[in-house]
């Protein structure tokens, strides 16, 4: 079975916060380690190996991700949280940091979360207004001020910020910092829909009990949507993502990277909205979505969200490959994702 495990490590509770170049380089420390782990040898003989492993700091440490193929939530969270601590403990630089809570997530949605200490044991979900919320949101909210900066293709007014507006304070870098980590979900989330279509020895979009991401395609396209397209999906997908750290917007180039993108946005608003750091965030992410895309992309899109397939019919064998079609000769696709010139 496959587990999502959440790490959470931090430095002691009466230090100052970390500057961004110690929780950046603890951050690396750990994940260029837990790359190097081929295996984890867990309680009673159990063998945990880790993929996709992650490693996002913040102002008091950092917090590790990974997807674990273990026997069971249990084996995966001990397995990776033992294995992190050790490390800690191996690394001169990271000797006052330590484990202070995991997260463990099954196909039946979140386990229980534990911390390193058992008299300090948070709920697994804590109530909005609860001093674990509170801790939560403070931590999170700090996740996304650290990455906001790295947004640097448009600026606020593309959420509808304006001068002369009184938004919330920090809302530009709320925003800003919640599209990167929509893009973290994004991918993670797809890979998991390829990683699945895979184990069930190929198939389509439609055969997936629980998609993470291709979930988003109406019946009649995730009917043909198999692994090849989950290959150029996840090239566009690139694409997309790539656009909002570059130096000025450019839209998507064709439906399929602007599905991606609008995906990715969507992540980022469940995000905030999640966490309750910012009211109205519905609004600022249909304003971005109104300035983003192209007038035809908003209109395709459109058709997916009331479940219809904007691209051909079923028996159309182009259709697919029309996701891919670039939008406009001087936007060019991935060779890869537009596909062989016909002969």
């Amino acid at each position: 079975m496959h587990y999502a495990v959440q790490i959470e490590v931090e430095i002691p509770g009466d230090a100052g916060e970390l500057d961004e170049l110690r929780s950046r380089g603890g951050a690396q420390i750990l994940l260029e380690q837990l790359d190097a782990v081929v295996r984890i040898q867990g309680p009673d003989g159990a063998v945990v190996r880790l993929h996709a492993v992650r490693c996002l700091a913040h102002g008091r440490g950092a917090v590790v991700s990974a997807v674990a193929e273990a026997p069971s939530p249990e084996d995966a969270e001990t397995g990776l949280r033992l294995t992190v601590a050790r490390l800690l403990l191996e690394h001169e630089a990271l000797d006052d940091w330590q484990v202070t809570g995991c997260r463990v997530q099954g196909p039946d949605g979140d386990l229980p979360r534990r911390a390193a200490d058992p008299g300090t044991v948070p709920p697994a979900a804590p109530r909005a207004g609860s001093a674990g919320s509170e801790i939560d949101r403070a931590r999170v909210r700090r996740c996304l001020l650290v990455h906001a900066p790295r947004l640097r293709a448009f600026g606020p007014e593309m959420f509808g910020l304006h001068d002369g507006a009184a938004p919330a304070p920090r809302c530009a870098d709320l925003l800003a910092g919640s599209l990167l980590m929509g893009v973290y979900a994004f991918f993670d989330g797809l890979y998991r829909d390829l990683d699945a279509l895979h184990r069930i020895g190929g198939g389509t979009a439609a055969d997936l009990a629980e998609p993470q991401i291709l979930g988003v395609l109406p019946e009649p396209v995730a009917h043909r949507c198999d692994i090849g397209f989950v290959r150029r999906f996840l090239l566009v997908a690139g694409t997309g993502a790539h656009r909002l750290v570059e130096s000025c917007w450019r839209p998507p180039a064709c439906l399929g990277e602007a599905l991606a993108v609008r995906t990715m946005f969507r992540a980022a608003h469940d995000h905030l909205s999640g966490h309750a750091l910012l009211a109205d965030a519905a609004g600022y992410f249909e304003a971005l979505a109104e300035n983003a895309f192209a007038p035809a992309h908003l209109e395709s899109l459109r058709l997916l969200d009331e479940r219809a397939d904007p691209l051909g019919g079923p028996h159309d064998p182009y259709a697919m490959s029309t996701w891919f079609t670039p939008a406009d000769d001087l936007e060019p696709v991935h060779p890869y994702a537009y596909g062989p010139a016909s002969v």
